[in-house]
């Protein structure tokens, strides 16, 4: 049976044991429902593991009741019968507990977690399928382990963490081909094909689901074959090869009625409806997405993968009524859906993936006119964990809208993007390039940048996306921009603009970047005292990897001359570890400070780290445990590098110290966007913070303080060394707060080129 050969073991099995032998009958009659189960009678294999459940509970014999309870919850959970299947498993893994038997615990732990992937219960499925790791790798059982890997992977992909569910995929095939476990390679391929599929890459998922589909029909694990089958048939639709997609459609509904495998086939209607819309089809495209929809089938995803077609399909008519109901009615499966994740990593990146919805329905409400609408639903996809962090509801919220400032919100989609330009006389939206568009240049102008150190001489990416509004945004403004997708990786400051003549555009205004528009909220009045710094940094060498940045020493020297002793607490040396700053009482100052490395990570952002002295708790201050510190302050500033964050998802925004701090209470936060020059920075932190000292706001001293570094010529022109820090911000300016106008540059950029 582990080889995926069931039919031979039933032949194996088919002679009772003898009465005196005990329970070895009832060992004989549970593999033989196994066998069963993996051939695809499912119906008989659950008749007879019920009525040995019962025998197995009159004999005493925990061990094997284990064993039996927990390959009944899995038949259950892959009935749909996910409450029943949960109890049973929970059994299991108390009599497995009980018996002291590792191996059949972690294997109900399996189970559980691949019940908790059918509720699309993804934080739940995750942790039972560690349990099982947990339990299985000091007995080194590799079929276990790899399972777990790949209910875990699967776990990830649905939240969209994509980077950890195909690195997990890849250990659990890896363990599943050493251990010869062929009915699990299948799994993970299949799940790798999944992968391809949820990052929009059907020609990648062919492949795997093609060798998934060719192991499990050799071994005849026959409910396996229909569902690669099924998926094969979505890949060939995403590639609009419509002959090929019904053949597998096909295949694999013949495949489910054979094994009477009834409860997916919600999943091949909504195949059969691609089908035929693709082939223009309209009204039986209808008739089906109606009946998957009406079937109320269970398989997450489904209900609001067929509401967002029929709701396309409807837009495609023109009938725009039924579009947008059937589009409100697939976000609120997802609202549903999300409102069970737990992990705050989890709920980012699962909004995160399925973004897509919103981007349809963004742009069919573009299509029907309906622009304000339209920024509402855009608006109400962001920040929406960091909104729940600070007790806020963004979709209650009405959209902000001040005389002193024009905000700019940025939507960033594969068919079309849009700019809204809000101002005290209202709301206007300009159409602007597709995603892959917008993408190149983006990449293009950081190369240039970052990598190459050099200023940008195209105008290119500026006037795409700053031309259309610049009409409405008079000169030395105060801009809020709220960016989207690759725009959160680039610091518009930088951008040239072609109008009157080639210059950045920090010389025509003063910037801050919001999470979203409904999350701005006018100036309060700090709970910590008005004038008081709290600045760590300049650390002890923990690890020689990270050796104190040769200046932070000097920063913070210069940043304590405007404050005095009682203002100010400064924490440096072997005394600046992440402990001080915990027990430092970080909610009584109203700026914070960080001069030291930062150490970004892609795969888990919350575990992205500022680099202190060793102490109780090690040396590195993590992103998740400054969000879980209070804070009043007006400003925290992280001079440090990739401070803000190296992965933006889809509505958060780029995830890193910038989003913790200001979910922990900061109304503003300055955050690295690329790797910091510590000769530059120490230069620009001293004018920035004199500029504080005068009474100027944190937008208008940052502005000024570039400006500075910019006039002072030489390398320092570049922006690589003044654009790297951004101002992230939830306030609104005050009213009145209306910058000077800034210094003149551009006879030194033309002089530069």
């Amino acid at each position: 049976m582990a080889e995926g050969r069931s039919a031979e073991a039933l032949n194996l099995l088919r002679n009772p044991a003898p009465n005196e032998w005990g329970d070895l009958e009832l060992r004989r009659e549970l593999d033989v429902a196994n066998a069963s189960a993996k051939l695809g009678r499912a119906d008989a294999a659950l008749s007879s593991l019920k009525r040995l459940k019962t025998t197995a509970e009159h004999s005493k014999s925990v061990l094997l009741l284990a064993q039996i309870e927990t390959l009944l919850g899995a038949l259950l959970a892959r009935s749909g019968n996910s409450e029943d299947a949960e109890a049973t498993l929970q059994s299991a893994v108390a009599h497995a507990s009980a018996s002291r038997a590792p191996y059949f615990e972690a294997s109900a732990y399996i189970n559980l977690s691949f019940t908790d992937l059918n509720r699309a219960r993804f934080d739940d499925a995750i942790d039972y399928g560690q349990r099982a790791v947990k339990l299985a790798e000091p007995i080194q059982a590799r079929r276990i382990i790899g399972a777990a890997y790949s209910n875990i992977a699967t776990a990830y992909a649905w939240l969209g963490n994509f980077d950890q569910a195909i690195a997990v995929q890849q250990k659990a095939l890896e363990l599943h081909k050493a251990a010869g476990d062929e009915p699990n390679m299948q799994v993970s391929l299949g799940q790798i094909g999944n992968l391809h599929m949820l990052q929009q890459e059907p020609d990648l998922s062919v492949s795997s689901y093609e060798q998934a589909f060719q192991i499990a029909t050799k071994d005849r694990l026959l409910s396996d074959a229909s569902k690669w089958a099924g998926n094969l048939s979505d890949a060939f639709s995403d590639l609009q090869l419509w002959d090929k997609a019904e053949e597998w459609n096909n295949k694999a509904r013949d495949l489910k009625l054979q094994i009477s495998d009834l409860h997916l086939l919600p999943l091949l209607m909504m195949n059969a409806a691609r089908i035929a819309e693709g082939r223009g089809k309209v009204s039986e495209a209808e008739q089906l997405y109606r009946e998957v929809i009406n079937k109320g089938a269970k398989e997450p995803g489904l209900a609001w993968e067929a509401r967002a077609g029929l709701g396309q399909l409807y837009a495609e008519q023109k009938r725009f009524a039924d579009a947008n109901r059937e589009f409100e009615g697939a976000l609120s499966a997802i609202e549903t859906t999300r409102a069970d994740v737990r992990d705050p990593s989890s709920r980012i990146s699962f909004l995160s993936h399925l973004v897509r919805f919103e981007q349809d329905y963004v742009d069919v409400l573009v299509e029907q006119g309906a622009g304000q609408r339209a920024l509402k639903v855009a608006e109400s996809s962001r920040a929406r964990v960091l909104a729940e962090r600070l007790g806020s509801s963004p979709s209650e919220q009405a959209l902000a809208r001040i005389p002193n400032a024009v905000l700019l919100s940025y939507w960033i989609a594969p068919r079309r993007s849009f700019l809204w330009v809000v101002n005290a006389a209202g709301t206007r939206r300009f159409d602007l390039p597709p995603a892959a568009v917008i993408e190149k240049l983006v990449a293009a102008h950081r190369r240039t940048i970052e990598d190459d150190l050099r200023e940008p001489t195209s105008t290119e990416l500026g006037d795409a996306l700053l031309k259309p509004a610049q009409p409405l945004i008079p000169p030395h403004s105060r801009v809020i921009v709220v960016p989207d997708g690759p725009l959160h990786r680039v610091n518009l400051e930088t951008l040239l603009v072609s109008s009157p003549q080639p210059h950045y555009w920090i010389e025509d205004v003063v910037l801050s970047v919001a999470p979203s528009l409904v999350l701005l909220q006018a100036a309060t009045n700090p709970q910590s005292n008005p004038k008081s710094l709290l600045a760590i940094g300049a650390p002890a060498e923990a690890d020689p990897s990270f050796r104190p940045p040769t200046y932070a020493g000097r920063e913070l020297e210069n940043i304590g001359k405007y404050f005095t002793a009682g203002e100010s607490r400064v924490i440096t040396g072997p005394a600046a570890t992440p402990d001080a700053y915990k027990l430092s009482d970080p909610q009584r100052f109203s700026l914070i400070h960080f001069a030291a490395h930062a150490d970004a990570n892609r795969v888990s952002p919350l575990d992205s780290a500022v680099i202190l002295a060793r102490g109780h708790e090690g040396f590195r201050l993590y992103a998740r445990d400054v969000a879980n510190v209070p804070l009043h302050a007006s400003l925290v500033t992280v001079s440090s590098c990739r401070s803000a964050g190296v992965k933006a998802y889809n509505g958060e925004g780029l995830i890193g110290f910038a989003w913790a701090f200001l979910g922990a209470g900061a109304r503003s936060v300055i955050a690295g966007l690329w790797d910091v020059n510590d000769t530059s920075t120490a230069t620009l932190m001293d004018s920035f913070y004199g500029e504080i000292a005068q009474g100027r706001d944190t937008a208008t001293a940052l502005h000024d303080a570039k400006l500075r570094l910019i006039a002072s010529g030489g390398n320092m022109r570049k922006p690589y060394y003044w654009g790297p820090f951004q101002l992230y911000t939830r306030t609104l300016p005050a009213p009145g707060a209306n910058p000077s106008a800034p210094v003149t540059l551009r006879p030194t950029l033309q002089a530069a080129r």
